[in-house]
């Protein structure tokens, strides 16, 4: 039978390799490793590695190293100053609404000899009445008036307690106050919570045509302060009476700049 010559010539190769190897373990053994000892002496002299480059290595490694944690820290650094500088914003918008505030309220209402005490809502109770900040440390009493941010009346003090106030409102359905037109007409207005009620109880003259409504010196308020706005509001005449109607569109919150109104 025909034998293939290249498969014979491959077996004797890996004879004489597994020989040649054999060998060279042995004369390595027998020779104290001289013969590894030189192989590796050639190895290092085609890749010579030494301390110098060792020290390269870990001088590249600590300045990698550096350069993340100062990243890092400048990451970390311009988180901050963002979120510094976003309060700062809110805090320019908010100085920027109290100074609006405060020049609505200036053209609405008398300020000769008034001291307004700016304040806040602190709770609401059950019957939609307010606690305010303010009380008997600020001399606050019985029927000051409080307005809002473009000086409308929208309450008056009912109680006072040591630093707060209780408060009826605009809301409330026991809130009543009364108020003068340019006219010199008198109107009593009270609320049903949604809608305040415009009614005359003296009238000098029988005129539709109504601006605002204030409180007055005569009803032993300290001064003029609007209460309501009458402008384009339909005003009935009948029954030798005035009256109106007009929702009410104030929103109380906790955030709601209200002032109590003081003599100087």
């Amino acid at each position: 039978m025909y034998k293939n010559p290249n498969k014979n010539r491959n077996y004797i190769i890996y004879i004489l390799f597994i020989f040649l190897s054999g060998s060279i373990l042995l004369i390595d053994l027998f020779s104290n490793k001289k013969f590894s000892n030189i192989i590796s002496d050639n190895v290092d002299f085609l890749f010579p590695v030494n301390e110098e480059t060792i020290d390269k290595l870990d001088s590249l490694d600590l300045n990698l190293f550096n350069t993340r944690n100062k990243l890092v820290n400048e990451n970390a650094r311009l988180k901050n100053e963002v979120i510094e500088l976003r309060k700062l914003k809110l805090t320019i918008k908010e100085l920027e609404q109290e100074i609006k505030s405060n020049n609505d309220l200036i053209k609405n209402v008398e300020i000769q000899n008034i001291t307004f005490y700016k304040s806040s809502i602190l709770i609401k109770n059950t019957e939609n009445q307010f606690f305010i900040a303010g009380g008997r440390n600020i001399n606050a009493t019985k029927n000051d008036l409080i307005i809002n941010e473009e000086g409308f009346v929208v309450g008056y003090i009912s109680k006072v307690f040591d630093d707060r106030s209780l408060v009826d409102t605009i809301i409330n359905n026991d809130f009543s106050i009364p108020g003068i037109d340019q006219n010199g007409n008198e109107y009593l207005i009270t609320s049903n919570k949604d809608e305040l009620l415009i009614n005359s109880i003296s009238i000098q003259e029988m005129n539709s045509n109504i601006d605002y409504i204030s409180t007055d010196i005569i009803f032993g308020h300290i001064a003029k302060f609007p209460i309501v706005d009458l402008s384009g509001v339909n005003v009935s005449t009948a029954n030798n009476k005035i009256s109106a109607q007009i929702e009410i569109k104030y929103k109380f919150n906790f955030d709601s700049s209200i002032y109590i109104v003081k003599q100087k």
